[in-house]
């Protein structure tokens, strides 16, 4: 479970996004720096899933069943969170932003998700696992435009990843996973592979009509790019909101029913009188609010969907960083999940890292920016933002782990990051 977000902001449409990162097992999420540099990642799949990612060679002690090979040179550098990098490949990404100011972010979609089947590469193709899919969009490219020019002419394979969250075979589980993608210039997609197929839903933009009639049809067509395995389908259905399962355009088409939410009180008709069922005494009073009631609140995907789309749509448009950056938190405080409410059937006496309930394990606003790309962060037991700025590493030209392991409860020890005095946040040492 998790919410994104972008909201605009300005005269010029600088762009600002926001995530919640919801899970029921704790993934001892670290935050690092990767400099520029090449990437050769070998990756070796069991029953068509990528299981084991080394960086280079593997050891040559590893039997396998298939074996793929990605290497490609990174041409920026970028801030990350990655997963339980105890038992996987630091690398992994679920969440960063590099220094031209393009965002990735992955979101959990279950069932629906079928990725390319390993069965079906080519070999000596460029195929990657799904964990480290965003790791390539971030070493790779500066905006989104550039990205999806990219997959339209250029064969990537991507197949499902596995992840281990603890030391026994039973603790692995797929990384079914949808990405959404914001650059510095006010631009966003998500992707998705449904059917074998990578699908890309853009951002609609008022240049890409070619005239008044064509409106609705230029925004839903799709243009197809064939490869010998797999299609590339892209359209421009985005519309600034992502959660998770259904695919994309069911959460799109979801919102029509919703049209008669607004942001005033309904007028009362003094005409029509309402037959009572109920004695209530006194009169019908019009009550602050009226104008959203309907306005789903629980917490499965499609209400989220439309409860951030709704609500993002309808709130004062912010005219700088601070007020984006003040929406993107309210929005993120509608949807965050306290402990106990989505209760499940884990087995937790034996894992303390394995909760009872999926919660939010952490938070983020991305600062989508050319000139100054930084990254927000909060925590379940802490909601004091920390920012990480990428250009303030740059000058290392190295690797370098920005934070060790999140604590996601209340602990009375300090985390591992220094105060600044620069806005109302702490800065990730």
């Amino acid at each position: 479970m998790c919410t994104d977000v972008n909201i605009n902001y300005g005269c010029n449409n600088q762009t600002l996004s926001a995530r919640t990162m919801e899970f029921a097992v704790n993934l001892q999420t670290e935050i690092w720096f990767r400099a520029q540099q090449t990437y050769q990642i070998t990756t070796f799949t069991s029953d068509g899933k990528a299981d084991r990612v080394f960086n280079g060679q593997p050891p040559k002690r590893h039997s396998k069943e298939c074996e793929f090979r990605a290497n490609w040179q990174g041409e920026l550098s970028f801030i990350h969170c990655n997963a339980i990098t105890r038992y996987n490949n630091p690398l992994l990404t679920a969440d960063g932003i590099n220094e031209s100011g393009l965002s990735v972010g992955s979101l959990y979609l279950p069932i629906l998700n079928q990725n390319v089947s390993t069965s079906h590469i080519p070999d000596n193709a460029f195929a990657l696992g799904s964990g480290l899919f965003g790791t390539f969009i971030l070493s790779t490219f500066n905006t989104v435009d550039e990205m999806v020019t990219y997959f339209a002419t250029h064969p990537v394979y991507v197949f499902n990843s596995t992840i281990s969250t603890g030391e026994t075979e039973s603790d692995n589980m797929t990384l079914d996973q949808h990405f959404v993608i914001h650059d510095a210039n006010n631009d966003s997609a998500v992707i998705e592979f449904l059917n074998g197929n990578m699908h890309i839903y853009r951002a609609f933009k008022e240049s890409d009509m070619f005239s008044k009639e064509e409106n609705q049809q230029a925004r839903y067509q799709c243009t197809e790019y064939d490869f010998d395995d797999y299609k590339v389908v892209v359209d421009h259905s985005y519309v600034g909101v992502m959660t998770n399962c259904p695919n994309y355009h069911w959460h799109v088409n979801h919102l029509s029913y919703f049209s008669n939410l607004r942001n005033y009180n309904p007028e009362p008709n003094n005409e029509a009188t309402m037959q009572r069922h109920v004695q209530v005494p006194g009169p019908l009073q019009s009550i602050n609010g009226a104008g959203l009631m309907g306005l789903p609140a629980d917490p499965t995907p499609p209400s989220r969907f439309v409860q951030t789309y709704a609500i993002k749509q309808l709130s004062e448009q912010p005219t700088n960083f601070d007020e984006a950056f003040s929406l993107g938190q309210k929005l993120l405080n509608r949807v965050d999940i306290p402990l106990g409410i989505m209760a499940n059937e884990f087995e937790t006496s034996d894992n303390p890292e394995v909760f009872f309930s999926d919660i939010t394990q952490w938070s983020v606003i991305r600062h989508n920016s050319h000139q100054s790309p930084a990254f927000y962060l909060r925590t379940y037991g802490d909601m004091t933002w920390r920012v990480a700025n990428v250009k303030d590493y740059i000058g290392l030209n190295r690797d370098c782990q920005i934070s060790s392991v999140l604590q996601l409860m209340p602990v009375t020890t300090s985390l591992p990051f220094e105060q600044v005095e620069s806005r109302p946040t702490i800065k990730i040492a």
